[in-house]
């Protein structure tokens, strides 16, 4: 497998771990996230842009929406990044 695709790979893996209930918890989403990347270095090239490497924690955006009633999309990137280390 492309490594390219592991870091889908891996939060999937997590993704489906969550229970209906579960995704309406803001909590519980990112922390699948967080498990799904924890494996990954920061530094981990992502893709490449104009012969240059992007790494895994300039390349990432997480927006999260819970199935909670009222819940509004938030961007929770600095979260994300502040748990992976």
């Amino acid at each position: 497998m492309d490594g390219k695709y592991a870091f889908d790979v891996s939060i999937f893996e997590h993704w489906i771990k969550l229970k209906k209930s579960d995704i309406k918890s803001r909590t519980k989403i990112l922390d699948a996230f967080v498990k799904g990347l924890g494996r990954f270095n920061g530094d981990s090239v992502l893709c490449r842009e104009k012969k240059k490497n992007i790494p895994l924690k300039d390349a990432i955006t997480l927006v999260n929406l819970s199935r909670s009633e009222g819940s509004k999309a938030q961007d929770e990137t600095k979260i994300l990044l502040e748990n992976l280390g």
